[in-house]
């Protein structure tokens, strides 16, 4: 199971209608879904996402998980979302200041993750704020007529660029190991209500749950 936080919306009624008890204003689904939310770093989002149901008094854990309880009686029903994306973290430094990255989960969610990766600007989360970057690669181009030519497709071969020149530079812009790392890329809405961009699939989910929470 590749998803561990999670948001819940767990209902138990019997009978009758539940008030209204979503309070807060309508969820600005574009601001949330710019929370990088690698997994096991979702601790930022799942703070955002308790503030939206905070008419509901959610409930968190130290894993990230958000739920709320809404009705009484029987039977229960039990709604599940992930809020986590898959991304990477920095697992390295070079000395020339470019950043090497680790899959988060390590297993690639489809065969082409790595690859629509290279050439793409990725933001690295550090203490100190957002860093901007950018994917780069090793330059097959340089090296025709090798035997065993570099992949552009393996994750051995992904650099992250934050614009350092040694890995002193780097550390000094505040990049450091295990910075959760994601691709930069803004959703976008398409015809009168789909949405595209990095990781959609991964907030259908839970921005699901967070409208229907409206009309509880």
């Amino acid at each position: 199971m590749r998803a561990i936080a999670r948001i819940i919306v767990a209902a138990a009624v019997m009978g009758g209608m539940i008030a209204p008890v979503f309070a807060s204003a309508p969820p600005n689904f574009a601001a949330l879904s710019r929370i990088v939310a690698v997994s096991g770093y979702e601790q930022q989002l799942s703070a955002a996402i308790a503030h939206q149901l905070d008419a509901l008094h959610p409930h968190t854990d130290n894993l990230g998980d958000v739920w709320v309880t809404v009705g009484s009686g029987s039977p229960h029903r039990l709604i599940v979302a992930a809020i986590d994306q898959p991304g990477y973290v920095v697992s390295g430094i070079t000395a020339q200041g470019y950043l090497r990255v680790q899959r988060l989960p390590q297993r690639e969610p489809n065969p082409v993750f790595d690859t629509l990766r290279f050439a793409q600007p990725a933001y690295v989360v550090t203490p100190k704020g957002l860093l901007n970057g950018g994917f780069a690669g090793l330059s097959i181009h340089l090296a025709p007529g090798r035997l065993d030519p570099p992949s552009m497709s393996h994750i051995d071969n992904l650099y992250l660029d934050i614009g350092a020149h040694s890995a002193a530079e780097a550390r000094a812009a505040g990049a450091d190991i295990l910075d959760p790392v994601r691709l930069a890329q803004a959703p976008m809405t398409i015809g009168a209500d789909d949405e595209a961009g990095a990781a959609a699939g991964d907030r259908f989910g839970w921005e699901a749950l967070l409208e229907a929470a409206q009309g509880l």
